[in-house]
């Protein structure tokens, strides 16, 4: 399975973690969750930071894309304030990104 198939069948997943982190619940809860559902799915997750916003979306970590790229380009389901879906974020928007379970000094 693709990192991008992956993605698409776990969507609701991913949204439900970034609507969790969007809220005030604390960070280090967070990153326990995340470290958590990384070892049960095999799949290394990321959190990107919008540069002029304090929500966040998750991401798939791909080694490729990371090379090419340095930040994943699979569609991305994030909520806006409305609750409507976005997609296909354009990566100019985020000014970090956070390797999940890799650092507990990173700042959301």
């Amino acid at each position: 399975m693709t990192n991008k198939e992956w993605y698409e069948s776990n969507s609701s997943l991913c949204r439900s973690i970034a609507v969790l982190g969007n809220s005030h619940i604390l960070q280090s809860t967070l990153f326990e969750l995340i470290d958590g559902l990384q070892s049960m799915l095999g799949k290394e997750l990321i959190i990107f930071k919008r540069t002029n916003e304090a929500s966040i979306i998750l991401g798939i970590y791909n080694d490729t894309d990371w090379q090419n790229d340095g930040i994943d380009t699979y569609k991305i389901d994030e909520l806006n304030e409305e609750g409507n879906v976005i997609q296909s974020v354009n990566n100019g928007e985020f000014e970090s990104l956070l390797l999940l379970g890799k650092s507990d000094k990173a700042v959301l």
